[in-house]
């Protein structure tokens, strides 16, 4: 594609774990996830209290990646909501039932954001173009925190475990989880599909709850010689269902991040993709 799209199946395999939601999965500590960031709207007037509702992964001090659905417009995709007063948690696997972090996390205020100039299409089945950039009014600090790798030309072959990441809710309707979730799986190899797709398969009754949308599809990859690091493959995105592990079509797409880095690098003027 002009800017490609990344197709993530959801399918049923053998010899993967059981039982795994990620809301319901297994929890993760922040010291191996400091890339986490979790976008959060106020829910009192005056903005005394803070809800999830999209996850996301830091690119940089000033810059968020997440979904295009989680900051535009429900009835017109190619415009900004207004996101004054929402902010951006880091540094917290704990986000408690009001979103309360635990100590040592960090907060900035979201100054804009900038959706996929590709993220137009109405089609709910199939979300290409899903990603976005969320730019904030401070820098956060670089205590407790850590940037995600995204990787240009990324060789999926070399891709081992995929891990997927999440505050979503537990069940359709439900409450968002209180520690960050998630499950470990791997690429789907029988699932055909050009280059500029993937597909990855989930044990029987997982997948991503509402509030997952946004956060990260990663893998743990050799960068250079003997140097392994998270490289996001690609967002977790919005298929117009409250939990995608409940359809019996278990599939979603997203944006492969891959060939929006020179989008990326043009929006936030510094190129965050490693080129090799």
């Amino acid at each position: 594609m002009a800017l490609l799209y990344l197709l993530v199946l959801i399918s049923l395999v053998s010899g993967l774990q059981r039982n795994i939601k990620i809301a319901n999965g297994l929890l993760r500590e922040i010291d191996n996830y400091r890339f986490m960031a979790s976008l959060q709207k106020p829910t009192t007037t005056g903005g005394r209290t803070f809800a999830h509702y999209c996850g996301g992964t830091i690119l940089g001090h000033s810059w968020i990646l997440t979904a295009s659905h989680c900051v535009t417009k429900p009835e017109n995709r190619s415009e900004i909501r207004n996101l004054k007063g929402e902010m951006v948690v880091v540094g917290t696997a704990r986000l408690g039932p009001s979103g309360s972090p635990e100590p040592g996390a960090q907060k900035a205020w979201i100054k804009t954001a900038y959706a996929s100039p590709h993220y137009t299409r109405p089609d709910r089945k199939e979300h290409p173009y899903d990603l976005a950039l969320i730019e904030l009014v401070k820098p956060l600090q670089s205590r407790g925190i850590a940037k995600i790798h995204l990787w240009k030309k990324l060789p999926l072959e070399k891709a081992g475990d995929v891990e997927v990441l999440g505050w979503g809710k537990m069940t359709p309707g439900g409450e968002n989880a209180q520690f960050l979730r998630g499950y470990t799986t791997k690429l789907y190899e029988p699932c055909k599909k050009p280059e500029f797709v993937f597909c990855i398969a989930n044990p029987s009754g997982s997948g991503h709850c509402a509030g997952d949308d946004g956060g990260p599809i990663i893998s743990k990859m050799e960068l250079f010689p003997g140097q392994y690091e998270w490289v996001q493959l690609g967002v977790i995105p919005d298929d117009g269902r409250a939990c995608n592990f409940q359809s019996s079509v278990a599939w979603s797409s997203s944006g492969l991040i891959g060939p929006y880095c020179d989008w990326i690098a043009q929006t936030t003027g510094t190129n965050f993709c490693h080129d090799h």
